[in-house]
C-alpha cells in the first residue's frame, strides 16, 4: 500500500494536484505513512510539508488526520529540513496555531 501512495504523493506534487493530494492524505494508517514518507526524495519533503502545513492551519479540524503526515515528514527528513532556509517560514504557521491551542 505504501508503494501506490508514494507514487500517487510524486505524482500530486509534481503536477499541484489537489485532488490527488487529498487522496493521499487521507490516508491515516501511521505504518503507511512512515513508509510512504521514508520513500519520499528529500527535493518533495519541503513541498509536501508546506502544503500539509497550509492544510492543517487552513482547516485545524483535520489535525488529527494531518499530524500523522507532518509528525513523520518531521521525524523522518530532520537533517534535510535543518539545511533549508524556508523551514521556519514553513513552520511558523504551525508552531502559531499548535500555541494558540495550547494557552
Amino acid at each position: 500500500k505504501a508503494d501506490s501512495v508514494h507514487t500517487l504523493l510524486v505524482q500530486a506534487l509534481q503536477s499541484d494536484d489537489r485532488q490527488l493530494l487529498e487522496q493521499c492524505l487521507s490516508v491515516t494508517s501511521p505504518q503507511v505513512v512512515q513508509a510512504t514518507v521514508a520513500k519520499l526524495h528529500p527535493a518533495a519533503v519541503s513541498g509536501l510539508l508546506a502544503k500539509v502545513v497550509t492544510k492543517f492551519h487552513s482547516r485545524p479540524t483535520r489535525g488529527v488526520n494531518l499530524v500523522t503526515w507532518i509528525r513523520s515528514i518531521l521525524t523522518q527528513h530532520t537533517s534535510y529540513l535543518m539545511t533549508q532556509p524556508d523551514v521556519v517560514r514553513t513552520l511558523t504557521p504551525l508552531y502559531q496555531l499548535v500555541e494558540s491551542r495550547v494557552s
